[in-house]
């Protein structure tokens, strides 16, 4: 099962609505070129961020298209900024990650606190006899 389907199960959002999404699909594919070297990652790559590369002079019959097939991972290079960035989108995403799970005990903690009661045999009770439960 794709990472993307199991996230979307566990926790009710696909990965695709984090805002840091498209930085962190970006480096997944950088990930991916790198590994594998020049491929369909890299091919994509060059399509997206083809500010990695430095500009291919225009050739003589106007055949741009074909320049992007002439990119190859070995001719990368990755801005420090843009390295920030990835940096940066890591941390937002994990942020909304933790929000998200926190966000999700507290519902199912308070939804089982307010079921709990009328299923339980036994409420502890405050000496004499008053219920103990501040809300």
């Amino acid at each position: 099962m794709a990472l993307r389907n199991v996230f979307r199960d566990l926790r009710g959002i696909g990965l695709e609505a984090f805002p840091s999404f498209e930085a962190l699909d970006t480096l997944q594919l950088l990930g991916n070129a790198c590994r594998h070297g020049d491929g369909a990652s890299a091919l994509e790559l060059a399509r997206r961020c083809p500010d990695f590369w430095r500009p291919i002079p225009s050739r003589p019959f106007g055949d741009e298209a074909a320049q992007v097939n002439l990119q190859t991972v070995g001719t990368m290079e990755v801005s420090v900024d843009r390295l920030r960035g990835f940096v940066d989108a890591i941390v937002e995403f994990w942020q909304d990650a933790e929000y998200i799970y926190n966000e999700s005990i507290q519902s199912s903690l308070e939804t089982r606190l307010a079921r709990e009661p009328a299923e339980r045999k036994w409420l502890p009770q405050a000496e004499g006899g008053k219920d103990r439960r501040p809300w």
